[in-house]
């Protein structure tokens, strides 16, 4: 892995399972930046294809890595934190690739008290254009492939691993209704974001179910009831259609 003490460490946290199609391309999108001071954190949860072989010859790139089963990929992604010795936790998927933009983005971490995010790139377009306020995250979740999050939301947050597949967008609204965080949007394509994921093809009832809860605990009453007004703007345009 790149190595400078001179730069704040960042942990990649890459969560797999039977990736053998990409998970190659993964990691030398991560081993190919040019920021000096990366660690890459690879959490398998069992694999039964070649990944495990691809990680075993790549074995030099990569900080740490283990192969066991697990609950999930939220329960996968916080074995990654506390494996992480990074001031800056990001994750990337298995399936995603990082772009020259994660560099630039990363020599612009300078607030640890700061989420940073930038842009992903799905289907040719960004993910992201302009900053989010409360109303938006509580809506629309910030692409996880475009955060830069500090240690200390891992040493005061984990992922809900009684979401399945939104925990990342609950942590979110967590993290923005958090007084001592701030959010700072950059428009710098970080990666490239396959929207062929689990999370974009599989449904979260209990998240969707807690939601309207979520939102009023961290964002408060106006922003819940903004969201509110928009799924029944919602509701009715889907019994005219």
């Amino acid at each position: 892995m790149n190595m400078n003490n001179e730069k704040p460490l960042i942990s990649v946290i890459t969560v797999t399972y039977n990736a053998e199609n990409y998970i190659a391309k993964c990691i030398k999108s991560v081993y190919n930046q040019t920021y000096p001071n990366i660690e890459l954190i690879i959490i398998d949860g069992g694999s039964t294809d070649s990944t495990i072989k691809i990680l075993q010859e790549n074995d030099e790139h990569i900080a740490y890595w283990k192969s066991e089963p697990d609950e999930g990929i939220y329960d996968a992604m916080n074995k990654g934190t506390k494996r992480a010795n990074g001031e800056w936790l990001f994750f990337l998927g298995a399936d995603d690739t990082l772009l020259e933009g994660f560099s630039e983005m990363a020599n612009l971490l300078n607030d640890d008290k700061t989420i940073f995010y930038g842009q992903a790139l799905c289907n040719n377009n960004p993910t992201t254009k302009i900053p989010y306020n409360a109303y938006r995250v509580a809506s629309l979740n910030i692409c996880h492939q475009s955060i830069f999050y500090p240690k200390i939301v891992f040493k005061k947050y984990q992922y809900e691993t009684k979401y399945k597949v939104r925990a990342d967008h609950n942590l979110n609204i967590i993290c923005f209704g958090d007084n001592n965080l701030k959010f700072k949007f950059y428009p710098i394509m970080v990666s490239i974001y396959d929207p062929r994921g689990f999370s974009s093809k599989t449904d979260d009832p209990l998240f969707l179910k807690d939601r309207q809860k979520i939102i009023k605990k961290n964002l408060g009453i106006w922003t819940g009831i903004r969201y509110r007004l928009r799924i029944l703007r919602h509701k009715i345009k889907g019994k005219k259609s």
